[in-house]
């Protein structure tokens, strides 16, 4: 689970929304269907530690979802924003570098949840079905099946 993960794996990179950040999304919904509470967890979630000043340096970082996030510091010092790649939203970051034994939390003010998967998770397909299945990734099934 995502919970043992954090307690006993790492380090990460943590950004966690405060509660007004979950504004007119309940909480009921957001658990009714675990991989989807998989997935918006872990997209607030980077493997490696990632500290402010490194953040406001870098271009772009990954979740562990895989989804790009960007840095906006477009209003100078006074608000630095983080976005995925795919949403129009922006999280303010209100607290930085909370250090903990695997990793470093960032406090911010809204939930980014308005990112879809890129791939649905399917347990009862094969791997080369779930590729077959998204057009967009045709070159690389015609790669792997000209490799078998």
């Amino acid at each position: 689970s995502l919970s043992w993960s954090l307690q006993n794996l790492g380090p990460f990179t943590l950004f966690v929304p405060i509660n007004k950040g979950f504004r007119g999304v309940s909480v009921r919904t957001l658990t009714a269907d675990r991989s989807k509470a998989q997935y918006l967890s872990k997209m607030h979630l980077v493997a490696g530690v990632l500290p402010f000043d490194t953040l406001k340096r870098t271009d772009v970082f990954y979740t562990v979802t895989g989804k790009m996030g960007e840095m906006d510091t477009s209003e100078g010092d006074l608000q630095t924003k983080i976005r995925l790649h795919g949403s129009r939203k922006k999280a303010v970051i209100l607290q930085s570098d909370l250090v903990a034994s695997n990793g470093m939390i960032h406090i911010i003010n809204k939930l980014m949840d308005s990112v879809a998967p890129t791939v649905e998770s399917n347990p009862q397909e094969n791997l080369l079905k779930i590729v077959s299945d998204y057009g967009k990734f045709d070159t690389f099934k015609s790669l792997l099946e000209v490799c078998t």
